[in-house]
């Protein structure tokens, strides 16, 4: 009996196109669904439509699997058939979803580089916290697509731009810009953003 958890995850896209074995595209499900689950669910918000996307792009994953290229890895090719699915969703006319997420404070925090780690958090700046984590939220989800997959890759899912360009099939130029871009349309709309207790000016509020 095959171990498959000690298989690579190309032996095991080898086995499901190869040989039709099941057991080894679900060790592919298991390996991936958290990461991708999480990955489309910062694209659309909507956790009904996250769910759907996600099913369907391991339905596209399997029925391409004889298009998959051997010795490729399949990390990037999986994760650009889930941001293809995750494009056409949000170019959809009636598509504007704005739903809260559920993210861990230290994600949202460290998007802007504050220094409340170093603090001893009172309710006051935990508050402050949770403020922040809507708004970035809210300006992450008003990211145009192509903006926002960048964005999301490399602050969510910890790809290098290398890896993001991959994924993308995009030159590492254009990924470094669009990063950019991303970065300053967030900075502009999170540019109220201020230290609990203090005004938008840095003066403390009397």
């Amino acid at each position: 009996m095959s171990n498959y958890k000690e298989q690579s995850d190309i032996e095991l896209v080898e086995a499901s196109r190869r040989d039709g074995d099941q057991r080894a595209f679900g060790e592919l499900i298991k390996r991936y669904e958290r990461p991708l689950y999480n990955f489309i669910l910062r694209m659309i918000s909507s956790p009904a439509e996250a769910e759907e996307l996600f099913q369907e792009t391991f339905l596209r994953i399997f029925k391409n699997l004889d298009s998959f290229r051997g010795g490729a890895s399949f990390s990037p090719w999986a994760y650009r058939i889930a941001h293809n699915l995750c494009i056409d969703a949000l170019r959809r006319p009636d598509k504007r979803i704005f739903v809260e997420l559920e993210k861990d404070d230290d994600d949202e925090v460290s998007i802007l580089d504050r220094r409340e780690n170093e603090q001893s958090l009172n309710p006051e700046n935990e508050l402050y916290r949770r403020q922040i984590g809507h708004s970035i939220q809210e300006a992450v989800n008003a990211l145009p697509p192509k903006l926002r997959s960048v964005f999301v890759m490399y602050q969510y899912e910890h790809f290098s731009y290398d890896e993001i360009a991959k994924v993308l099939e995009i030159p590492l130029g254009t990924v470094k810009s669009r990063m950019h871009a991303a970065l300053k349309q967030l900075s502009n709309k999170l540019r109220h953003l201020t230290p609990a207790g203090k005004s938008p000016r840095g003066k403390k509020e009397s």
